[in-house]
This record gives structure tokens, C-alpha cells and sequence, in this order.
């Protein structure tokens, strides 16, 4: 091989293997940019990662928050009604936060195995102008969320924690300015991971013979 086409030939390996360590470092950011959801069953049995940035949630056991009188902090217990987890947060709770209802937080499990949670992802978000007919307020896939700014007359279904649908330009504040709101006819709507993560306990109840409370 001549001199010429040898330098060529090394820097092309040198292009690819550049881009070869470029996609890995990038697939390596994705990776842990994703904040996956594990169910309690998952952390207890050792699924979930120790101190990586994830999502946690089922329902909260009746009788297990704890409020320091102190502080902020808050400790309390989520159920997929096979395994629990403790949950740790230090910050203001959603108004619509209560024991039997679902819940889902960011965070990272520590080496006790408990959840310590950075978010818990926020209801209450409604805000209405006395005067008019605007309101603003929050949606979220419990990925992400955006503001939505509204005037006009809601639905009679519309609430936190409801589904819903608009209609609307998103503006250059990354706001979405809606001309038409439609709520989601579901009552009892739960964050999607917490039901997906009950219909998972549920399935391992009847396998085992046990039987699951009503939610």
C-alpha cells in the first residue's frame, strides 16, 4: 500500500472510530436522561437502580404519612397492593395528595431501599382570574408538563387530575393558549404507570390465589 492511500485509510478509521465513541457518549446521555417507572414490586425485588435518577409511584397506603412538625419533610408509604416502598420528600405536597390515591414522584432509591423522591408531581395547578373568564393551569404526561392558558367557560367535568384535551397555538413562551377545552369523561382517572403498575399486582394476586382490594 502506498503512503497515500495508508493516510487515508488511517484517518477514516481515526472518522469512524470519533463517531463510533460520538454515538455512544450520546446513547449514554439518552439512557440516563430517561427517568423509567418501576411499581413497588419492582424496587422490592431489586429491579430498580440504586442512587439513578428514576419514577416511582402506586397508591398511598391509608395510615403511613408522616409529617415532620418541624419542616417540610414528609415520609410516606405507595402500594401496588403486593409490595410497598417508603417515599421520602422534603417540599409542598399536591393539594389533591391523600392516602388511597394514586401518586407518582422522581427521584432515587437510596441503599435502604427507600424512594427519595425530588418531585411529586404537582395537582392544584388551576388558577383563575376573579374578574374574567381566564383561567391558567397545568397538564402533564407525567413526563413533562405545560402551561395552558384559557378564557372562556370550562367544562363541568373539568378538574385536577382529570384528563383533558384543547385545542389551541403554542406561544413563544412555550405556553399553549387554548381557543376550545374538552375534559375527558373519566371520574376516576389515575396516572397512567399506577394503573398499568396495579393491573401487573393484580395478575400476580390471581396467580397466587390472593385477592385484591377494591381501587
Amino acid at each position: 500500500m502506498n503512503p497515500a492511500r495508508k493516510r487515508k485509510l488511517t484517518i477514516v478509521l481515526f472518522l469512524l472510530a470519533g463517531v463510533a465513541v460520538a454515538v455512544g457518549l450520546t446513547t449514554y446521555a439518552f439512557r440516563q436522561n430517561i427517568n423509567l417507572f418501576y411499581d413497588p414490586t419492582q424496587i422490592a425485588e431489586g429491579e430498580a437502580p440504586v442512587n439513578v435518577r428514576i419514577r416511582a409511584g402506586g397508591m398511598v397506603e391509608e395510615g403511613s404519612v408522616k409529617r415532620d412538625p418541624d419542616s417540610l419533610k414528609v415520609q410516606f408509604r405507595v402500594t401496588d397492593y403486593s409490595s410497598s416502598v417508603t417515599v421520602r420528600y422534603e417540599g409542598i405536597l399536591p393539594d389533591l395528595f391523600a392516602e388511597g390515591q394514586g401518586v407518582v414522584a422522581t427521584g432515587q432509591l437510596n441503599e435502604n431501599r427507600e424512594f427519595v423522591a425530588s418531585e411529586v408531581l404537582e395537582e392544584g395547578s388551576v388558577k383563575r382570574d376573579p374578574d374574567s373568564l381566564k383561567v391558567q393551569f397545568r397538564v402533564t404526561d407525567y413526563s413533562s408538563s405545560v402551561t395552558v392558558r384559557y378564557e372562556g367557560i370550562l367544562p363541568d367535568l373539568f378538574a385536577e387530575g382529570q384528563g383533558v384535551v384543547a385545542t389551541g397555538q403554542l406561544n413563544e413562551n412555550r405556553e399553549f393558549v387554548a381557543s376550545e377545552v374538552l375534559a375527558k369523561h373519566d371520574e376516576q382517572y389515575m396516572p397512567p404507570e399506577v394503573s398499568e403498575a396495579l393491573e401487573r399486582s393484580a395478575a400476580r394476586a390471581r396467580e397466587e390465589g390472593r385477592e385484591m382490594p377494591q381501587y
